[in-house]
């Protein structure tokens, strides 16, 4: 008998069970967290016809974002948009800079510490090829914009 209420709680639950859900309360408290975290700064999403807007998120209402462009406030409709992005300001690249400069020096040094009187040209080789590779880690880790799922749709 235990086996039966096992076996058709497994099969009813395979049944009934859905890999994703849209909830317009996830939405709504999504709207609520991006408004919390990011009012102020800059946005981009794409509206309806791929039309990519970028401005100051000034507010976020039930139906629409209110953002600034051109310091002109905009209405946008949010219903369509499910996706906002962040995109990376000069603060990030700086940090991608210091991350390559900082691995170009450490590379120096550990040439100095491996090889007994390196030249020249082993020192500059080493010193940019580790602050080359750093930049390009740190460019792709650093710099990019930051994508907010706003839909409701969430996975179970």
């Amino acid at each position: 008998m235990k086996n039966h209420v096992v076996f058709l709680t497994i099969f009813f639950s395979t049944i009934f069970a859905q890999s994703n859900i849209n909830i317009e309360a996830v939405r709504k408290i999504r709207l609520e967290n991006l408004k919390r975290n990011y009012l102020n700064k800059e946005i981009r999403f794409y509206i309806p016809g791929k039309i990519s807007v970028t401005g100051k998120l000034l507010n976020v209402t039930d139906k629409n974002f209110i953002i600034s462009e051109r310091n002109n406030p905009s209405t946008y409709s949010h219903e369509n948009v499910n996706f906002i992005f962040i995109d990376p300001t000069f603060k990030d690249l700086i940090m991608v800079f210091s991350i390559s400069a900082l691995s170009g020096v450490s590379s120096y040094m550990a040439v100095l510490i491996m090889k007994k009187n390196p030249d020249a040209t082993m020192k500059g080789v080493i010193s940019s090829f580790g602050a080359a590779i750093a930049g390009v880690f740190a460019r792709s880790v650093f710099y990019k914009p930051i994508k907010i799922d706003i839909s409701g749709e969430t996975n179970i």
